[in-house]
Order: C-alpha cells, then structure tokens, then sequence
C-alpha cells in the first residue's frame, strides 16, 4: 500500500494472496467501494478530486484486478484522467493548454503539463513526442 492510498483513506482489505486472484465485476466494486466509497464511475463523477486521483491510480496500478474495464480501457482511462484535469486545473485537452497560453495564464497551463507528466500512467496517450511539442509551445510563450 502506498503513502498516498493511506493518506487518502486507503484500507487495506486483503492479504497478498488474495490479491493476486481475478475478482469478479461485483467483487470489484465492492473492493473498490471498501477502499475508496467509491464503487464505478458514475460514483467516480461526484467524489472529490483527491479521492478520484487515489482510487484511479490504485486502479491503474493494479489494473490486472479490475478486468470489468479491459474491455475499452483506453477511452476509459482517457476519460477519468480528463475528468481529473477539469477538476484541478479546468482544462482537459491539448485545445484547452493552447488557448491558456493565448490568454496568457501561463502557469496555469505548466502546471497543467507537469501534473500530466508527473502522472504519466495516469495519461498514456501522451507520448514522449506530445511532451516536446507542449514544452516548446510552452517555452515560445514565455520567451
């Protein structure tokens, strides 16, 4: 268990062992809710913003467990890392960092880049490539 899944509130519910086995989609949630109080997304959507960066990262990091979001993970993750942007910096997308750096709030939008580079498992659409055409955006801003 991480420092941050204490902090946030993280109970530890099972031993090592019983970890490593698949659960099923109601044992899923109901870990999740043990964990967090927060079962699925539409719980996800109305919990704060520190609850719903913990209990995406622990999924994230044990993603093996939670095979009730295989099927389409990517646009899954995608979607809960962009609801995590809003609530921290409201700005979701590639779009929403340009027009920060037109409105001239720079930091907002650094801020932004790092949380995502920081979180990178949190992000994994964004490539090492993305990263150098937003830093040197980013630089021509400041300049």
């Amino acid at each position: 268990m991480s420092e941050q899944e204490k902090d946030m509130g993280y109970k530890s519910t099972a031993s090592d062992k019983e970890s490593e086995k698949l659960l099923t989609k109601e044992e899923q949630e109901k870990e999740l809710e043990e964990l967090f109080d927060v079962r699925n997304t539409a719980q996800f959507r109305v919990a704060s913003l520190e609850v719903k960066e913990a209990w995406l990262k622990h999924i994230v990091g044990n993603k093996e467990r939670y095979t009730k979001y295989h099927e389409t993970w990517e646009d899954w993750l995608k979607d809960r890392g962009q609801e995590i942007l809003s609530g921290k910096f409201d700005m979701q997308k590639t779009a929403n960092f340009r027009q920060a750096l037109a409105d001239h709030k720079i930091k907002q939008a650094e801020e932004w880049l790092e949380y995502i580079e920081d979180n990178k498992d949190l992000f994994p659409q964004y490539n090492e490539s993305w990263f150098q055409d937003r830093y040197s955006e980013l630089k021509q801003v400041q300049e």
